[in-house]
């Protein structure tokens, strides 16, 4: 009787599992041609990058119970906590180290996955020291990829070194690999995000999936009471880097001599610089897939260092805040005048006017007395990190904060080979007049104005005290204006008065394209700088920086429409261009809490007719789109997207009409492609 129930339930489980499987074929097939926001392509759909943790739930037989599957996917963080389908294949032993990371990362499907993620992405299709590129990929690369890395025999190619200005002169490089090495960079980098990832602190928001600058800042506005900040700054941290350090910081978490022998060839693969290859004694590439992650592994031993002093103090460290008798001396004289005015007023008698002056000469009194008295005999300390630059708010006296730096320095100068940056490592007091920066935020603490202590009206329109301990954050409108300036946005001009103004610059470079492109492209920067500093103090203060990209608008309109000032492009078209496309300036109302923690805040290019949110998939096996062969289908690559550009012929226009940068052929048409020779039909009749 068991063997036959047994039986019929593993019947009843593999019709389940084929009738999904035919499901998934019939339905979810992906037709490549996703059009901005939307999750569908030519009338089916898309196949999203990234899926929650629910599963499509198809009914069973019997009972009334279900099954769950879960469909094949990327590696995602799942918002219950849950594992991932790669964290659920890489296995661990009693010491939890993972013991199969480099043949899970070998895998035919990881590669195809890997691929999948990076073939869009516009460095990709930038050589490194040869000129092979992603263009003219196919599955039989990636299986012949498979099996050199199976036999261990696969080997990287030096990445192309070269060097980019810096705000302040110099120059940093950056490492430029092999677009076909990538794929497997971003398959090592899966696997090292699933077994890291758990494992970092929350201290840490660098390079980190639903991490971005503002999930770092937003920690920092609740940071009260503090006197002391720290700027860290390491040298050359990521040229620094020692090798055999970051291996013995692996072999805490991998169990897989070949995971770390193929770490080793890869920082050990060297750079061309001057068409001279040279070998890497340290460091690692900036530009590489797996650097950024690396880098968190390495400061990670940063971030348990100082959460250890971080607890210990906690142990020693009381609320020791006492009431000010001052502050409430004179509160309870304003309190009891307050109350026999009331009483006057219920039996009707004249108040004095001696007591209506003393009040008001009290509540001036208490605005000049902090309501507590804070005790620094006890220190107190906050952290976060940004990638390589972090900050720690303490409360305490200069001298604990004084050996706190100097017990970081010899830390990071003995366990992990680095060095602290004395003239950029910097102390700053609360009560001066410099602020502490950190990711382009000024960042103080609220001070009195004229010994009076600040008051702001809430939704209510009450008066309410901002206390003397929260931390203040600003936006360095200086410096925002001078980015302008060398961006080639903005200039200097000096009036007819003889004062220096700063007025918008036209955009020679855009002119030729359409009225509505060019405001939406100057829209965009305005809403990039107002949606980082969404959270500031002095968020009024940004309103320079919407008339600045206007002037600059009008100049470049006038530039296209053959008009002689801005003033004829305002009669024209309207106070706010509204007669093309409006140019408004949103309401900076002083937001301190808005924060975009999960969103990448670093990208400017919030265009509206480029928002890609799914990512459509490899099609390999989908046959060649001009003629339909199954035989040596491979990917033709467009480096870039562009609408309005007159040098692209073919099917390269015809890919960029439809915002597509990859399409299967085979390897005759590819090389017809190539020739020119393509008749020019279009995709959608493909």
């Amino acid at each position: 009787m068991f063997i036959e129930q047994r039986m019929r339930k593993t019947t009843i489980n593999n019709r389940e599992e084929k009738s999904y499987v035919h499901y998934i074929k019939r339905n979810i097939k992906n037709s490549g041609l996703s059009k901005g926001v939307n999750t569908y392509g030519n009338g089916v759909s898309v196949v999203p990058a990234r899926i929650s943790n629910t599963a499509w739930v198809m009914p069973s037989e019997g009972k009334g119970r279900q099954q769950k599957y879960r469909f094949k996917h990327t590696a995602v963080r799942l918002p219950d906590g849950g594992m991932s389908l790669e964290q659920q294949q890489l296995t661990y032993d009693n010491n939890n180290k993972c013991t199969n990371a480099y043949q899970f990362l070998i895998k035919s499907d990881s590669l195809l996955g890997s691929y999948g993620k990076i073939k869009s992405k516009p460095g990709n299709m930038t050589p490194g020291i040869d000129t092979i590129t992603l263009d003219g990929i196919s599955i039989k690369y990636v299986e012949n990829l498979h099996g050199i890395l199976k036999d261990e025999s696969w080997l990287p190619k030096p990445t192309r070194r070269v060097y980019l200005e810096k705000s302040n002169g110099k120059k940093r490089p950056l490492g430029i690999s092999s677009p076909r090495d990538k794929i497997v960079q971003e398959s090592m980098r899966i696997v090292l995000e699933n077994v890291l990832e758990p494992k970092f602190m929350d201290c840490s928001h660098g390079f980190r999936p639903g991490r971005s600058c503002h999930s770092a800042l937003s920690k920092i506005r609740y940071w009260n009471g503090i006197r002391w900040f720290i700027e860290g700054d390491i040298k050359s941290f990521f040229d620094d880097i020692d090798h055999h350090v970051l291996e013995s910081l692996l072999k805490k978490h991998f169990n897989d001599q070949q995971f770390i022998d193929l770490y080793w060839k890869m920082v050990r693969a060297g750079y061309v610089e001057f068409n001279t290859i040279k070998k890497t004694q340290k460091g690692t590439p900036q530009g590489s897939i797996i650097s950024p992650i690396l880098s968190n592994l390495y400061l990670h031993e940063l971030d348990c260092f100082i959460e250890t002093e971080r607890i210990k103090l906690d142990g020693l460290y009381k609320k020791t805040n006492k009431n000010n008798k001052e502050y409430t001396s004179l509160d309870n004289r304003i309190q009891n005048i307050t109350k026999q005015e009331r009483i006057r007023n219920a039996r009707g008698e004249i108040i004095k006017e001696n007591d209506k002056l003393e009040r008001a000469q009290k509540i001036k009194m208490r605005r000049l007395v902090k309501s507590t008295l804070p005790d620094e005999t006890t220190a107190k300390i906050y952290y976060v990190r940004y990638a390589d630059d972090w900050i720690i708010g303490a409360r305490g006296t200069f001298k604990y904060v004084e050996d706190l730096k100097i017990r970081i320095k010899n830390f990071l100068h003995d366990e992990l080979k680095l060095t602290l940056s004395q003239e950029k490592t910097l102390i700053t007091d609360t009560d001066g007049m410099n602020p502490a920066v950190f990711l382009g935020t000024n960042i103080t603490r609220i001070k009195p104005i004229n010994n009076q202590i600040k008051n702001y009206k809430n939704k209510q329109g009450h008066s309410v005290r901002i206390p003397a301990t929260a931390t203040r954050m600003t936006a360095p409108i200086n410096i925002l204006i001078q980015k302008m300036i060398d961006k080639g946005i903005a200039e200097k001009k000096i009036d007819r008065h003889g004062k220096i103004v700063i007025q918008g610059k036209a955009r020679y470079a855009w002119q030729n394209l359409p009225e509505k492109d060019i405001i939406i492209r100057f829209k965009a920067i305005l809403n990039g700088i107002l949606n980082y500093y969404s959270f500031v103090d002095n968020k009024s203060r940004l309103n320079i920086i919407y008339w600045i990209l206007k002037s600059g608008l009008a100049k470049t309109i006038a530039s296209k429409k053959k008009l002689k000032s801005m003033k004829k492009v305002f009669a024209k078209y309207g106070d706010n261009l509204e007669r093309l496309h409006p140019f408004e300036c949103p309401l900076l109302n002083r937001t301190p809490k808005k924060f975009y923690p999960n969103r990448h805040q670093q990208d400017y290019s919030f265009f509206e007719h480029i928002t890609w949110n799914v990512r459509t998939r490899a099609t390999f096996r989908e046959g060649c789109r001009i003629c339909q062969s199954t035989i040596k289908v491979e990917m033709h690559h467009l480096k870039h997207i562009k609408t309005v550009n007159i040098k692209l012929k073919g099917i390269d226009k015809e890919m960029a009409s439809i915002n597509r940068k990859q399409i299967p052929v085979c390897k005759s048409c590819h090389l017809m492609i190539h020739r020119g020779e393509y008749d020019g039909l279009s995709l959608k009749k493909l």
